[in-house]
């Protein structure tokens, strides 16, 4: 699958909140924490970060970010419908300080997982399943917008199937500024440049029987000899710096096959802009 590549693109910059000491404590008042920030870091990578730890209950904001935890349980109730649950995440979304309104939910990063030994495992199905992780994509100039790793999403949501919503990880930026314009590569550039080992691997992961990475939470170096991409599109890649802009992108997705039986899935970043034909944004 190969998207429709424009001739040109147009660059943004990000903006931030300015992060107050009242914006901070409105937003942990959103998750419930009435109490002054247990811990105040004020130079971190991301900007001064406010700490919040009251009773099952932990946020950290910090300038583009934002972490939200909930250790315990309540009691048990009625399970929800997965329809239901999406209407009670999006809501959440919506109402959360700070957050993008306009964030889309992506359906096909749906995952379904249960805790085990203490750590959260995947599910085959919504049936089989206690935990229901959504994801949140923001679009800009009706494309989406990608971190380190398209796997995650602009936002990450995890809520029990009784509508208890135990995570929340997003960023946090108050908006995006279009600036000039850019001739952009052509598909076939772009798939000439891949096959050269030209972009960067920013994702490869083993997949379980149920299409997920065996490791939810962090990537593993693996050896990959040769890739079958099923996927080319177009995303904006959200800059770490704030002095760099927030650029387009070709993100080439396939799979690989090292073992018998051993699927996995892996994540190329190109630069989309044509640096022959333009002076470099």
């Amino acid at each position: 699958q190969t998207a429709t590549i424009p001739e040109n693109l147009p660059v943004f910059s990000a903006e931030k909140y300015n992060l107050t000491d009242q914006l901070a404590q409105n937003l942990a008042a959103s998750f419930g924490l009435t109490t002054p920030p247990s811990n105040v870091d004020e130079n971190t990578v991301d900007g001064k970060q406010y700490n919040w730890v009251q009773d099952d209950l932990s946020l950290a904001v910090s300038q583009t970010r934002l972490r939200f935890e909930k250790s315990k349980s309540e009691k048990p109730q009625a399970n929800l419908p997965q329809n239901q649950l999406q209407d009670v995440a999006s809501d959440f979304i919506r109402k959360t300080p700070l957050l993008a309104k306009e964030q889309v939910i992506n359906q096909q990063k749906t995952k379904y997982q249960s805790p085990t030994n203490g750590r959260l495992v995947s599910a085959a199905s919504f049936e089989e399943s206690q935990i229901v992780e959504f994801v949140y994509d923001k679009n800009i100039n009706d494309l989406p917008l990608v971190g380190r790793s398209p796997n995650t999403g602009y936002s990450v949501l995890r809520i029990k199937k009784n509508g208890e919503i135990v995570y929340l990880s997003s960023r946090v930026f108050n908006r995006f500024i279009e600036l000039d314009s850019y001739k952009l590569k052509t598909l076939q550039q772009a798939i000439a440049q891949v096959e050269s080992r030209q972009g960067k691997i920013v994702s490869t992961a083993v997949l379980d029987e149920n299409g997920q990475a065996l490791e939810l939470f962090r990537t593993q170096p693996v050896e990959i000899s040769s890739v079958t991409f099923t996927n080319i599109s177009l995303a904006y890649s959200l800059a770490d710096n704030e002095n760099e802009t927030t650029q387009p992108i070709f993100v080439f997705k396939g799979r690989f096959q090292e073992e018998p039986n051993q699927n996995g899935e892996v994540v190329i970043y190109l630069p989309a802009i044509d640096n022959s034909a333009n002076p470099k944004p």
